[in-house]
């Protein structure tokens, strides 16, 4: 008798007749903001093409994909369709569940995002109903460390077992010297594709998987913006309005810093807001850098949004339009504006573009100064998001 069968299996192991594994909404739109996030999918796709080497049964979910998109195509060719639910748990997906049941597979290696919200509680709700949940640490993932450390203390404290995918994928293969284990061996030896182009003469992408990593931090640039350009004393604005203080936003819209908290942030507005437009623009030259911003943020982290400006007066030669740039009519797009005020440089914009055909979807700005602006664009069918107001300065608006 061979020592696989003289030796009764720990019940803590995955034998691969007994497992299955569930991938939670990993979807084209939550992805970008996910820390290592293409590593997590990279661990994810393994796991994959490890299951169904072996037979073993893969199920997966996608959370409201009208709103955040369907399943990234690296995985989508995998998985094939899923289920769409709205319940952050898979639990409203439980359907799929009971093939594996009647099949005698309890084990189920639960993998995807964000870790701290539909895989947590999807996590528990599936020991809850009595089955047997193996969490691999890095094929799961959030936006930030707490909510994955947290996350991941949580599901272990509520009893399930803490793995990894090298672990997942030689535990279901069990033993060594078969075809099946040199096509597993040949899975865990794969490198992560930033790693394998060291020293083979590829430029890995380092800025731009950093970049994936960065989060707009609110209260960096609200420290920025008042080092930098708030100033107080008798000012009077664009609109003609009289105010105590102004803000001089180039100062930061043109500074390292600030173009790099400006494009996180206003991307990270955006798709959560409508989604990613096909461009952004607005009135130049005040719109500008923050076009840029966007438009390179978004390049350096794999996205795709184009840029435009609008000119105050028509260019006096060539095509003699106000509105230049790579987009086409049709497309959806959004204005990027500095500071709102009373909105007429965003709704002059917005006008501009309209008549070249682009469909305005909203305004994203950095600072609300509160006084009219909002109600002016939201009167024309323009719904406005800033990153900041100018109560974050600690300013009360005036009375309106």
């Amino acid at each position: 008798m061979g020592l696989e069968t003289a030796w009764r299996r720990s019940p803590e192991l995955m034998g691969r007749h007994e497992s299955a594994v569930v991938v939670i909404d990993v979807q084209e739109r939550l992805l970008p903001v996910i820390s290592e996030g293409h590593r997590v999918v990279w661990n994810i796709g393994r796991l994959i093409r490890g299951a169904r080497l072996l037979g073993i049964p893969i199920l997966g979910t996608e959370q409201y994909p009208k709103g955040l998109g369907p399943t990234v195509a690296e995985l989508a060719a995998l998985l094939g369709p899923v289920p769409a639910k709205l319940m952050f748990s898979c639990r409203e997906c439980a359907h799929i569940l009971e093939p594996l049941r009647q099949e005698g597979r309890h084990k189920l290696v639960v993998v995807g995002i964000e870790a701290h919200v539909c895989v947590l509680q999807s996590v528990l709700d599936l020991l809850a109903e009595g089955w047997r949940v193996y969490v691999p640490m890095d094929a799961v993932g959030s936006r930030f460390a707490i909510d994955y450390e947290a996350a991941i203390r949580r599901m272990e404290s509520a009893g399930a077992i803490l793995t990894s995918t090298e672990a997942v994928l030689f535990e279901w293969c069990a033993v060594a010297g078969t075809p099946e284990f040199k096509e597993i061996s040949a899975l865990v030896r794969e490198t992560f594709p930033h790693e394998a182009a060291v020293g083979t003469g590829r430029t890995p992408d380092l800025l731009g998987a950093t970049l994936r990593d960065c989060r707009y931090d609110k209260a960096e640039l609200v420290s920025l913006i008042r080092s930098r350009a708030l100033k107080f004393g008798q000012f009077t604005l664009t609109s003609g309005k009289k105010s105590s203080y102004y803000l001089d936003l180039k100062q930061v819209t043109l500074h390292p810093e600030g173009t790099r908290l400006i494009g996180l942030g206003i991307l990270e507005l955006l798709e959560a807001t409508w989604g990613l437009p096909d461009a952004v623009g607005g009135m130049a030259v005040g719109a500008d850098p923050i076009t840029a911003a966007v438009v390179t943020i978004a390049g350096l982290t794999g996205k795709r949004v184009l840029g435009f400006l609008v000119r105050k007066d028509p260019k006096g030669h060539g095509t003699a339009q106000y509105l230049e740039g790579p987009v086409a009519a049709g497309q959806k797009v959004v204005i990027v504006e500095d500071v709102v005020t009373t909105g007429g440089s965003a709704l002059a914009a917005a006008q501009r573009a309209r008549e070249f055909g682009l469909e305005v979807v909203g305004v994203v700005g950095i600072v609300d100064r509160k006084e009219g602006g909002r109600e002016a664009l939201a009167a024309a069918g323009l719904p406005l998001q800033t990153l900041l107001t100018i109560e974050d300065f600690g300013i009360k608006p005036p009375e309106p």
